[in-house]
């Protein structure tokens, strides 16, 4: 059975309550300053959490790798992650981490951070998931790019070592990622294979007219939690650009998920004012075609069907054609239940 929530630091998210993370990564270029804007604009964008990411070059790849100097590029001393860390916390928002090593891990654990990320990279490094578990916090594993036996290891292996909170995150970034490539319908899947709660992580292009609205379908597939890239500029083209929102399309795209979380409603078929108010101004009563008389047999040819603003019981067809009248009914008066026997 699906179980589409996620309890982080008390706080129960799911389908009514989306958690919004707003994901870094590398778009502060390795400036500190650039990243405490992003993480302002974060804030003030209404996630709940920002997402960074722990970069040690030396930790993800050789150096012949086509993206090391990149990776390079973006490391930041730790005392920076400290004051970042701190900054963030300071304006109400929770810090997810990305770590890809023991190191990266040992550092980002001095500042009790609210969740790990496995990065689809490491979806099979079962040294690394079972570290991040053994933190107690919870995991977020990324499943982008890993083949469906990756991902029953993945959560196999966070559950065998005591990880208790756990999303799967659907999505992957390819500078950006395609439409065509995004796969949606995945959701539901993953969903019915492992029961746990998941995420839609968006990297479409950022000047796509769809970037903003599109992680919203998602939600109508009971995802609880949407990640989206935000960036300072992307005019200036830095670290992950092509699929990060700027601050405003990502403060627009927030706005987006809190308004559809209120129409999302519940499975419970009860109607809402709103929709008993539209029964009462369109729903047709059943009227006497004709004058009635006490103790005639009502037929089909003696009723019609209309809209009348009155607040009366709706009878069915089947409740009134062939019963008798228990007392006169003139012309186009509603029928209701006192009058038939």
């Amino acid at each position: 059975m699906y179980n589409p929530k996620i309890t982080i630091k008390g706080e129960e998210f799911n389908s009514r309550n989306t958690l919004v993370i707003a994901e870094m990564a590398n778009a502060h270029d390795g400036n500190v300053e650039i990243a405490k804007k992003i993480i302002k604009a974060s804030a003030d964008g209404g996630a709940n959490a920002v997402k960074v990411q722990r970069i040690l070059a030396d930790e993800i790849s050789v150096p012949g790798y086509s993206y090391y100097e990149i990776l390079k590029k973006c490391e930041m001393p730790i005392d920076e992650w400290k004051g970042l860390v701190e900054y963030a916390k300071d304006l109400g928002l929770m810090v997810f981490a990305d770590v890809f090593g023991e190191t990266s891990l040992a550092d980002m654990e001095q500042f009790n951070l609210d969740a790990y990320e496995i990065h689809s990279s490491d979806i099979t490094n079962s040294i690394l998931i079972k570290k991040v578990a053994e933190t107690g916090k919870p995991v977020f594993l990324y499943v982008g790019g890993a083949s469906l036996d990756d991902a029953e290891y993945a959560v196999a292996k966070a559950k065998e070592y005591g990880a208790t909170e756990i999303a799967i995150m659907h999505g992957f970034q390819n500078f950006p990622t395609k439409l065509e490539d995004t796969n949606l319908e995945r959701i539901r899947m993953i969903q019915e294979k492992f029961g746990l709660p998941v995420g839609y992580a968006g990297h479409l292009d950022g000047d796509d007219e769809l970037a903003v609205p599109y992680p919203l379908m998602p939600m109508g597939m009971n995802a609880v939690i949407m990640e989206k890239h935000i960036t300072w500029d992307r005019s200036q083209k830095g670290v992950d650009y092509q699929s990060s929102l700027n601050p405003d399309e990502f403060k627009k795209f927030v706005e987006y998920v809190r308004r559809v979380e209120k129409s999302l409603g519940s499975k419970e078929y009860v109607l809402n004012d709103g929709e008993k108010e539209y029964r009462k101004l369109v729903r047709k009563h059943i009227l006497a075609q004709k004058d009635l008389k006490a103790g005639d047999e009502i037929k089909i040819d003696d009723i019609h069907l209309k809209r009348v603003e009155k607040d009366l019981p709706f009878l069915r067809v089947e409740e009134v054609v062939g019963k008798t009248a228990a007392r006169d009914v003139p012309k186009n008066e509603v029928i209701v239940e006192d009058m038939l026997k």
